[in-house]
């Protein structure tokens, strides 16, 4: 669509595609300047209508600028939220992406290679149409695992799990605190004798438990 068919379309028409453009580059999958060309508009007359070179748009009424007539107010709060999910998706995507073609590389896989082959019949002359026939040649191969992958992997399954370990023993420790604390504060409250008859019955534990170890 060039830009005189551009001047044909009415408002509500562009309006209509400028929601659809920001709506496939919302999904991060692609750039704004593809999805304005797939939809047949200029990149440089799509932002022209979401001001997409002015940074901050309140700062810019602020000063006493007015809207160009070429812009479109309706679209361009849209166009701030499309480029942040578009930044957010592709993030994902990419991710998603990676993920898969690492898990390919650990696994290994297999690849189909089609070869066609223009062979001539000689038996049939050559001015028929039946004289040449296609040859085709299909060769399967199995790619061996990523042996350089697999040990990424496993590296960082070992640190995962030597994280998981270490924040299980911290919390373990910031228990046993907690807990010793809880003691502590109990024993400032208790009077002599309360302490006193503590102190003997931890004794008589320790008697008891120092009988198990020998017994053993």
């Amino acid at each position: 669509m060039d830009s005189q068919s551009n001047r044909r379309l009415t408002r509500v028409d562009k309006l209509e595609l400028g929601k659809r453009i920001l709506t496939r580059f919302a999904k991060g999958q692609t750039t704004l300047s593809n999805c304005c060309l797939e939809a047949g508009i200029k990149p440089a007359t799509f932002r022209n209508w979401v001001m997409a070179d002015v940074n901050d748009i309140e700062r810019y009424l602020a000063a006493g600028n007015s809207l160009p007539s070429n812009a479109y107010p309706e679209l361009i709060p849209l166009y701030r939220e499309a480029k942040i999910l578009a930044a957010s998706n592709w993030e994902a995507n990419i991710t998603d992406s990676a993920q898969e073609g690492l898990a390919k590389l650990v696994r290994g896989y297999t690849t189909v290679e089609v070869k066609v082959k223009r062979v001539r019949d000689k038996d049939i002359p050559i001015d028929k149409p039946e004289a040449f026939y296609d040859e085709v040649t299909t060769t399967t191969k199995q790619i061996a695992p990523n042996m350089e992958a697999v040990r990424m992997v496993l590296e960082a399954k070992a640190a995962t799990e030597y994280d998981k370990d270490t924040r299980k023993r911290l919390a373990e420790a910031e228990s046993l605190q907690k807990a010793m604390d809880a003691d502590v504060n109990e024993y400032e409250e208790m009077s002599i004798d309360e302490l006193k008859r503590k102190i003997m019955e931890l004794d008589v534990l320790k008697q008891g438990a120092d009988g198990v170890w020998q017994t053993q």
